[in-house]
């Protein structure tokens, strides 16, 4: 099941939205099974004051052991662009639930510019 929030009180041309791309990639490459039951929930919060908020949460189906493909890189890169485009004025927090592994949460909250 795919549910998607929006609630956008502001114009976001401003966004770099290829931060939203790459969480969503990888909630569809690594939320999706076609045999286990899946999920991904899509909330993105765009204030008048110019705060925006993105949470995607998926269920986490991570990788076999037998697969060697390397992984990791899109993560980097959000890092990265993050850094880069929004500069002390940003947070994300993401990783997987420690009580048993089925949820995967990345969060970026976007601070406006003064």
């Amino acid at each position: 099941m795919i549910k998607v929030n929006a609630h956008i009180l502001n114009y976001l041309s401003s966004y770099a939205n290829i931060n939203v791309i790459a969480t969503l990639e990888n909630a569809f490459k690594h939320g999706i099974n076609p045999t286990k039951p899946s999920f991904i929930h899509i909330d993105l919060t765009a204030t008048s004051k110019g705060k925006i908020e993105f949470i995607c949460t998926n269920s986490n189906h991570p990788k076999s052991s037998d697969d060697k493909t390397p992984g990791g890189i899109g993560l980097q890169q959000v890092r990265k662009r993050l850094e880069h485009t929004y500069a002390g004025r940003y947070t994300w927090v993401y990783g997987i639930t420690p009580q048993d592994n089925t949820i995967y949460k990345s969060a970026i909250t976007i601070e406006p510019t003064l």
